[in-house]
């Protein structure tokens, strides 16, 4: 297991010291100490035309281990569906003395809950209600990797804020208490398997929720995928049964919802052949190229407002 997490920090670091820092349409915003326990950083992006519409969508970004904002809205395609589709972007971002690899803390109590990072991203949803007209009914999460964790946990406890989540190679929620149990979930589905099911979620309306993970990926077995979306169902106050898998979104994915008992889709998952622990994106968009993204000619981005219908 130890040479395992060795080999986990090896494309972290390498990912850390070339990180996409150009410059970047974001603002930063300083949070008050006593809104931000968790001692996060603050950005947002809006298309310049957004300040003369009321009632926009609200989509909080959520980075992987050796990210930053910046680098986050440059490759995943945000800032292009935002432009196109007049959204609010919401970037926290972690800092170096909270984590060494810039990876979110989802594997710690104290972070987690409605506390810590997690009640500073919260707050920060807040802020941004103020600072700009945001439709508090359209809400949404959006994570890769460690920010997925977090964006799941974040999810579930304020089911009642949050209109979906979309997780990018997440892991279910709270099968860790501390940093190894974290990396041991994420590196071995086994383990993540015993521990997710004896994690015992509270059952309520939850927030619609869609699944990306690659086949192929290294760093986050891919048995987590299937077991948020069971840890999901159990959860949800509504049953949902998957449908009909749907093989023609793309000629690497299969796509299947779960659906409630008036066919209204609650899960949403996207199982992608020969993709590793990236973010599919499609470059004939004009998309950034990173070492966070995979081209495989298909925009997740894109796919992800369908299903939350954010499009025009």
């Amino acid at each position: 297991m130890f040479v395992k997490i060795l080999k986990l920090f090896v494309p972290i670091i390498s990912l850390m010291l070339f990180v996409n820092i150009s410059n970047a349409q974001l603002i930063e915003i300083k949070v008050a100490p006593n809104s931000n326990p968790g001692d996060l950083k603050m950005f947002s992006y809006t298309p310049i035309r957004s300040s003369l519409k009321a009632n926009r969508p609200l989509i909080v970004l959520l980075h992987g281990c050796g990210m930053s904002a910046t680098s986050m809205l440059n490759q995943s395609g945000w800032r292009e569906m935002a432009d196109s589709l007049d959204l609010c972007l919401l970037l926290p971002q972690q800092k170096v003395t909270n984590n060494l690899s810039l990876c979110f803390n989802w594997f710690t109590k104290s972070n987690t809950n409605n506390m810590g990072e997690a009640l500073s991203i919260m707050n920060m949803v807040e802020e941004m209600k103020k600072k700009y007209s945001i439709d508090s009914t359209k809400i949404y999460l959006y994570g890769l990797s460690a920010g997925a964790c977090m964006a799941l946990e974040i999810a579930y406890t304020n089911a009642d804020k949050i209109a979906g989540v979309a997780s990018l190679a997440g892991v279910p929620i709270g099968t860790s208490k501390r940093y190894i149990d974290g990396l041991e979930s994420m590196l071995n589905g086994d383990d993540a398997i015993f521990k997710s099911k004896y994690q015992v979620l509270g059952t309520k309306r939850l927030p619609k929720l869609i699944v990306l993970h690659g086949k192929n990926d290294l760093v986050v077995d891919y048995q987590n995928a299937n077991l948020i979306i069971e840890q999901w169902q159990r959860a949800s106050e509504r049953k949902l049964n998957s449908s009909q898998p749907d093989c023609s979104v793309h000629s690497s994915i299969i796509k299947t919802n779960y659906v409630n008992e008036n066919n209204e889709v609650g899960i949403s998952f996207y199982s992608i052949f020969n993709l590793g622990h990236r973010i599919p994106v499609d470059h004939t968009l004009k998309e950034y190229d990173g070492i966070f993204t995979k081209n495989i000619h298909w925009n997740s981005t894109r796919a992800i407002c369908l299903d939350f219908n954010l499009t025009k």
